[in-house]
């Protein structure tokens, strides 16, 4: 069985797309657990009618806000399916998500019975929808620093997520980014299935990590290089920092620019530069 988990907090017109989506998935051995969190709105009565329609689905209600990873941690803790997997509210699946994941683990579990899997996303906007093309068909360690090449969710035995430490609660930004770093480095590699299944909805108005304060930003690199440079070469620490520096509302200052020149690391910092440079935000020292 697999176990599905939405955290949600006060988007019951979003959240009820998102678990029609589950629902209606061509493979039907899963639970769905919504963890609703704290939610102020009609989301509880909601989900309470939502309950008494299919059994698959289980709730749980926070009293208060407890943010999303508490969130996730709590469903993926309390899940009875042997493989776990995510859904964000304001998302939602095609209707042969979890069979494609399924299909892909099974592929590699022969070998690793470890083995992560991810989708294939395609990214709804304003201006119509695209295949998200920031990700890697196979993800390993020395990847993982220069980017999040998987995305924000990952298919995976509940026992491997587990060990890994669940998600960081302390993180501000870079939750999802973070975990995928221990995922790694338990099942070696991550495999992305090819196909766009997830639907990554960016027309709503909701908060995304683009528009994140520069300094929750930093907070949250600044927990990741404490939790992961000490197994870093100086290189992957580069790259994390350069990964950092992506975001348009994070400063750069030409010294930094020219220790990544110096390690033969050009194009993206280059880029970022001129970027920040013309928007202003590049730091002069």
């Amino acid at each position: 069985m697999i176990s599905v988990y939405i955290p949600t907090h006060n988007r019951r017109i979003l959240l009820a797309r998102a678990i029609q989506s589950v629902l209606e998935q061509d493979h039907k051995d899963f639970e769905l657990i919504i963890v609703n969190d704290g939610s102020t709105d009609d989301t509880a009565e909601y989900l309470d009618e939502v309950r008494t329609r299919d059994e698959r689905v289980r709730i749980i209600n926070n009293n208060k806000s407890m943010g999303a990873c508490k969130s996730r941690n709590l469903a993926i803790q309390s899940a009875q399916g042997e493989f776990v997997t995510g859904l964000d509210d304001d998302d939602y699946y095609r209707r042969d998500h979890l069979s494609t994941l399924l299909a892909e683990y099974q592929k590699h579990s022969i070998k690793n019975p470890a083995a992560t899997v991810f989708s294939g996303i395609l990214k709804k906007g304003v201006r119509g929808e695209r295949v998200y093309t920031h990700q890697k068909t196979v993800v390993r360690q020395s990847d993982i620093y220069e980017s999040n090449w998987v995305g924000n969710q990952v298919f995976t035995p509940r026992r491997v997520i587990v060990q890994a430490g669940l998600f960081d609660e302390e993180m501000p930004a870079w939750q999802d980014y973070e975990l995928w770093m221990r995922l790694v480095a338990i099942s070696g590699e991550m495999h992305c299935t090819g196909v766009p299944t997830y639907i990554l909805d960016q027309t709503h108005p909701y908060e995304r990590i683009s528009q994140k304060r520069p300094d929750l930003l930093r907070t949250a690199y600044l927990r990741t290089c404490n939790k992961h440079y000490s197994n870093a070469s100086v290189r992957d620490k580069l790259k994390l920092r350069i990964n950092y520096h992506s975001y348009p509302q994070v400063p750069m200052t030409f010294l930094e620019l020219k220790e990544y020149l110096s390690h033969g690391l050009i194009i993206k910092p280059l880029y970022y530069f001129l970027r920040k440079l013309i928007s202003g935000t590049t730091v002069k020292s």
